[in-house]
């Protein structure tokens, strides 16, 4: 378990976090299209 293992976690992790705030944004604007409205998420 060196600081490399430790690295790699990280960034594993916040491209997991980075993906899923791009989906979450995506589905928020395709919310916005088909009805118009703003949904808080």
């Amino acid at each position: 378990m060196g600081i490399e293992n430790v690295v790699k976690r990280i960034k594993a992790i916040s491209e997991e976090i980075i993906e899923g705030s791009k989906i979450a944004a995506l589905s928020g604007v395709i919310r916005l299209f088909l009805f118009g409205e703003k949904f808080t998420i």
